[in-house]
């Protein structure tokens, strides 16, 4: 149904995810969407939780459904091979693979969850672990539960990065998060 999808909106991000002339970190977060929250501040009253949530996932699967082989070959060209630079150019790269990641694990099927937890347990820095980690945090499934695991005993030590294990569980949104924080 057109009308319930913002047509304009994803041809817009789909422009900027193509214009290989907007730096990649640009590109990263204009495909970083409004949250929930973000949403609800918009509307401001008579806020309905689910409705804005079923709303987000019916965009973003409209989005991924246009995108779907732009996102492939984004999250591929973009790798960054060799040893960790803080470079700006190098981060805004890991920003825009990790945002392409993020929204072709939404999809849903087996085979993006397998790459996200394959993108957590090699993964050279804390950045693209922590973004591989988030992706799977939208899944309630074994491989979310390995990586959360694994990557407490590999930062247990470590109480800040800590606090973020914390946090990307807190922000699960599935049912019986609140239970588990």
């Amino acid at each position: 149904d057109r009308t319930s999808r913002p047509e304009g909106y994803i041809t817009a991000l789909t422009s900027i995810a193509r214009d290989e002339a907007l730096a990649p970190a640009f590109r990263a977060q204009m495909l970083a969407l409004p949250s929930e929250s973000d949403l609800a501040r918009i509307i401001g009253q008579d806020i309905d939780p689910d409705a804005i949530r079923q709303a987000r996932i019916e965009f973003i699967k409209s989005l991924v459904k246009v995108l779907d082989d732009d996102l492939q070959s984004i999250y591929k060209r973009f790798e960054l091979k060799g040893a960790y630079s803080p470079a700006a150019d190098d981060a805004g790269k890991r920003a825009f693979r990790n945002a392409a990641l993020q929204l072709i694990v939404l999809r849903g099927t087996a085979d993006d969850e397998a790459r996200a937890a394959r993108h957590v347990a090699t993964a050279k820095n804390l950045t693209d672990e922590m973004a591989g980690l988030a992706a799977l945090n939208n899944r309630n499934s074994t491989a979310r539960k390995e990586a959360l695991a694994a990557f407490f005993e590999r930062w247990k030590g470590d109480h800040l990065v800590i606090d973020h294990w914390f946090a990307i569980q807190a922000a699960a949104p599935q049912t019986g998060t609140l239970g588990a924080v």
